[in-house]
């Protein structure tokens, strides 16, 4: 008999979005960190547009993970601010430090089609 390769267990967590993170290729994903007895757990990056227009520092409820995989995170509902502000302020500096390469990107894109 063969042995039955057995599927990990998704379990519920509520979670704080920290906000979009580029990802190999320049693709969309998100970064969030599972809360675990009221404390900040791991933090996790997806390939996931599903997140996009969360609040950063937001707690949200819905979505079941394993170690390694998320689900239902396209499902999940706001529950209220993070309470440590200073973490919040963190990680909104770290989306300002990224967007200014893509209108830099976005910009010299423009120009290039404007002066052909």
């Amino acid at each position: 008999m063969g042995m039955q390769e057995q599927e990990p267990e998704f379990l519920p967590f509520d979670f704080v979005y920290a906000g979009r993170r580029a990802l190999k290729g320049n693709k969309p994903g998100a970064e969030i960190f599972r809360i675990v007895d009221g404390w900040l757990a791991d933090s996790f990056v997806f390939a996931s547009k599903s997140l996009k227009g969360n609040v950063i520092g937001g707690v949200y409820r819905g979505a079941q993970f394993t170690d390694s995989q998320a689900r239902s995170l396209g499902a999940v509902t706001f529950v209220e601010r993070w309470k440590d502000q200073l973490a919040c302020i963190d990680w909104r500096a770290v989306m300002k430090r990224l967007r200014p390469i893509s209108v830099v990107s976005s910009w010299k894109r423009t120009l290039r089609r404007s002066t052909r």
